[in-house]
């Protein structure tokens, strides 16, 4: 933020307009007035359109229900709601925290919720752009990056993170994808039997795992990269078991690994992570 714009805080309505006037583009995103109650339900309308479409179900929402209207203004506290603008009409949503919420010099993630762009509008970029403004943003301030929330089931956001080279840090009460100014590039080529995940160095590509698909098991190999880095080491681990899965190959290697739980790690930690999704809520 210009010292200017610091300098006109003064609430958090005020934060929520620099912010959104300083740091995103303001012909593009418009912000939800947290007090215009209309445009709030306008929001969050769109918003359930994410459950309806991944599910087959339309989940009707009582928006005048009074425990409903606290959860709402509840969130209003913490995150800005902001609508994609695309010739003077609504094209999309999403909301990120508010300014006050990450103004303490914080250098976590931040977080990217409701992501949604409507069906007409689709296939022309916006997700992208919408990512990538924020992620901007996230920089500016000296955050460490964005990370958003989905679900396994939810095919379509799944492979168009992976598409768009994002992390899977962890699946801890569901898949969080991060882009992180500490992992670098990656990409992920699949040729024969194998799968190879690619970490980029400068201007080059150099291999970080590679997997074999045997047919009842993976054939690991972890190559030596650079500087030793145990975080990059398991995010790499954690992204490319998700690789494997989407595609359909068997979540256990071949060898001794016996790291089998926990929220992020190899296939098998995965493939029990899966199992338990997939166990009834009446069995758990």
């Amino acid at each position: 933020m210009t010292t200017n714009s610091s300098n006109k805080v003064k609430n958090l309505n005020e934060e929520q307009t620099v912010l959104a006037e300083y740091d995103l583009p303001s012909k593009k995103y418009r912000p939800v007035d947290p007090d215009n109650w209309q445009s709030i339900v306008q929001w969050h309308g769109f918003e359930n359109s994410i459950t309806d479409e991944n599910t087959g179900s339309i989940y009707p929402e009582d928006f005048e229900d009074e425990h409903n209207k606290k959860m709402i203004r509840a969130y209003s506290k913490y995150f800005t709601r902001y609508f994609l603008i695309y010739q003077n009409k609504i094209a999309g949503i999403f909301a990120i925290p508010s300014y006050e919420s990450i103004s303490s010099g914080s250098r976590s993630l931040m977080v990217i919720e409701g992501l949604y762009i409507l069906p007409e509008y689709r296939n022309m970029s916006f997700s992208k752009l919408i990512l990538q403004d924020i992620y901007n943003l996230a920089c500016s301030i000296n955050m460490a990056g964005i990370r958003l929330q989905t679900e396994y089931q939810w095919k379509s956001a799944v492979n168009f993170y992976l598409h768009n080279g994002y992390w899977l840090l962890h699946w801890n009460d569901g898949l969080n994808f991060v882009r992180m100014k500490s992992l670098p590039d990656y990409k992920v080529v699949e040729s024969d039997s194998w799968l190879k995940l690619y970490v980029q160095n400068d201007r080059s590509y150099f291999p970080l795992i590679s997997v074999r698909n045997d047919g009842d098991c993976l054939h690991w190999i972890e190559h030596e990269w650079g500087e030793k880095n145990e975080d990059l080491r398991v995010t790499a681990e954690t992204t490319l078991s998700l690789h494997l899965a989407i595609r359909g190959w068997p979540l256990v290697r071949a060898g001794e690994y016996k790291v089998t739980h926990g929220d992020c790690g190899g296939p098998e930690a995965f493939a029990t992570q899966l199992a338990f999704w997939k166990t009834p809520m009446n069995e758990m």
